[in-house]
């Protein structure tokens, strides 16, 4: 499905060569295809890099989340009053 949509296979061996045949399948790309591509590409690194932050945050106890909740909750409700 995806060949017939105009994809390109590029077989990656482990070798020096097999990087760079891939980017000769890319420079054989119209232009207009590469930077669709790198407009991808572009959204998955800022993707990647928030969840990496995502992940990065220390996690916080179950009960310390719980009682931050309760805290906020009771602050509003002295403000109100």
């Amino acid at each position: 499905m995806l060949l017939s949509g105009g994809a390109k296979l590029c077989r990656f061996d482990n070798t020096q060569d097999s990087p760079w045949n891939v980017v000769d399948t890319l420079l054989a790309i119209k232009p207009l295809d590469l930077e669709i591509l790198r407009n991808d590409l572009d959204k998955i690194q800022k993707t990647m890099a928030i969840l990496k932050a995502r992940l990065a945050r220390p996690k916080r106890a179950f009960f310390a989340f719980i009682f931050d909740f309760i805290k906020s909750k009771v602050r509003i409700l002295m403000f109100l009053s």
